[in-house]
Order: C-alpha cells, then sequence, then structure tokens
C-alpha cells in the first residue's frame, strides 16, 4: 500500500513538476520576455508569494522524496546489482537527472527567482519607474532564470525518459 501511494505521489507530482518547467522554458519565459515591461509584472505575480514557485518548490520535493523512496525499495537497498541492470539503470540515470534536477532548482533556479521578485518589490515601493541600474539587473536574472530553466528542463526531460525507458 504504502509502494502504492509513493507511486501515485511521485508520478501525480513529477508530471506536475516537469510539465510546469517545460511550460515556463518553453512558451511564458519567452512570452513574458517578448511583452517587456508587462512581461516582467506578469512574471512577478506568477513567481510571487503562494504562486508559481511554491507549487514547483512543493512538486520536485514531493518527486524527489517519493522518487528515493521508491528507488530504494526497488533497488533492495541500493543493490548495486540491480542498479546497474538493465532496469535499474535506467532508473538510476533518470534518477541521478532528477535529483541533479531538484538540487540545481533549489540552489540556482530558486535563487534567481528570489532575487528577481526582490527587484520587482524595492520597484513598487519606490513608487516610480525602474532606474537603469534595475532594468540592467532585471534583464541579467532574466537572462540566468531562462538559461536555468532550459537546463532544469534538460535534466528533467533525462529523468522523465529513464523512468519511461524503465
Amino acid at each position: 500500500m504504502v509502494i502504492t501511494i509513493a507511486r501515485i505521489i511521485h508520478i501525480l507530482s513529477g508530471v506536475a513538476w516537469a510539465g510546469g518547467a517545460f511550460m515556463s522554458t518553453a512558451f511564458v519565459v519567452p512570452t513574458s520576455e517578448k511583452l517587456g515591461p508587462e512581461g516582467g509584472k506578469f512574471m512577478q505575480h506568477l513567481t510571487g508569494p503562494a504562486k508559481f514557485s511554491i507549487y514547483m518548490s512543493v512538486g520536485s520535493l514531493l518527486t524527489t522524496v517519493a522518487g528515493l523512496y521508491l528507488y530504494w525499495e526497488n533497488s533492495g537497498g541500493f543493490n548495486p546489482d540491480w542498479m546497474f541492470s538493465g532496469r535499474g539503470l535506467a532508473l538510476t540515470i533518470g534518477g541521478l537527472a532528477g535529483l541533479i534536477a531538484f538540487v540545481y532548482g533549489t540552489a540556482v533556479t530558486g535563487k534567481l527567482s528570489s532575487q528577481l521578485g526582490a527587484v520587482g518589490k524595492t520597484i513598487q515601493a519606490q513608487g516610480a519607474p525602474p532606474s537603469s541600474e534595475q532594468m540592467a539587473q532585471i534583464q541579467a536574472l532574466r537572462v540566468k532564470l531562462a538559461q536555468s530553466g532550459r537546463i532544469s528542463s534538460l535534466l528533467l526531460l533525462i529523468a522523465v525518459i529513464g523512468m519511461a525507458a524503465a
């Protein structure tokens, strides 16, 4: 019963996490960039408190915890013979890619999102248009955020392929 619940959690939260990452990378971020200042407002709302960033954080955490539990169960406690068997190797590669995506997303993408949100709040609080320095900072953060999104999406694609191949 516990394994069934873990599988349901892993699959549903994994779909939400990977789907959100793919959607953001392919459509949301490029569209917001083309919208200019209005796109910045949209992204600030999207990534604000209790919004998309929380959704992605919870999805990634649930996927990772459930996945580690399932991997431990399936591998017989991380048995190397199983880990490097055909099915085991597919899950090992996919699981490592997912684990790296989780750590990278938390350490890099999450931090960049927070920094971008903080700049947006500062601009809102000042009640004036952003300075040229603030605009440069926003642009630099957007570029880094788009790049980190592509990296996370690639890692998640590898994870999804590993899970499907197994």
